[in-house]
């Protein structure tokens, strides 16, 4: 038995958590698409969907800026 050494178990890894993210990206789209349908036949209209925001670039030079302590 060869010992798991080298790239391909960190390729074959990297592959299966791609493969993992893709399919819950594609889960998610599909249950927004269903939602909309729905909010669609009933006349409503479609949901905005909101940004997440970390913050302001103001905010974010402020906090590389501010002195350590």
């Amino acid at each position: 038995m060869l010992p798991a050494d080298g790239l391909t178990p960190i390729a074959l890894l990297t592959a299966c958590l791609f493969v993992v993210r893709n399919m819950r990206v594609t889960d998610a789209f599909q249950a927004r698409e269903a939602e909309q349908a729905g909010r669609h036949a009933c006349g409503l209209p479609p949901r905005r969907r909101r940004r997440r925001r970390r913050g302001t670039l103001h905010d974010l030079l402020a906090e590389a800026n501010a002195p350590p302590g």
